[in-house]
């Protein structure tokens, strides 16, 4: 007879130290991420400033810089880099 795991529970399959019969909460089986880190570039600045205060509210997002011009942009973004 095979083993019912209990309700509203979730095998954890990430423990590889122990058998998948034991049981987690799901969140408790991911791996913490590294915030993506993103830069802004954007000549309004209140679209600029919006951008950025939505990105930063998100755990998986980092806003690095803003910038009004692209130029400003690849010259600061050159010591500095992002990943988007």
């Amino acid at each position: 007879m095979a083993r019912s795991e209990p309700q509203g529970k979730i095998p954890c399959v990430n423990d590889k130290s122990s058998p998948i019969s034991k049981s987690c909460h799901p969140s408790a089986c991911i791996e913490p991420v590294m915030p993506i880190t993103v830069s802004i570039v954007e000549e309004d600045a209140r679209t600029r400033d919006s951008l950025w205060q939505l990105i930063n509210r998100e755990q998986d997002f980092n806003c690095a810089s803003q910038h009004a011009t692209g130029e400003d942009a690849f010259e600061k973004m050159r010591m500095a880099p992002c990943e988007a």
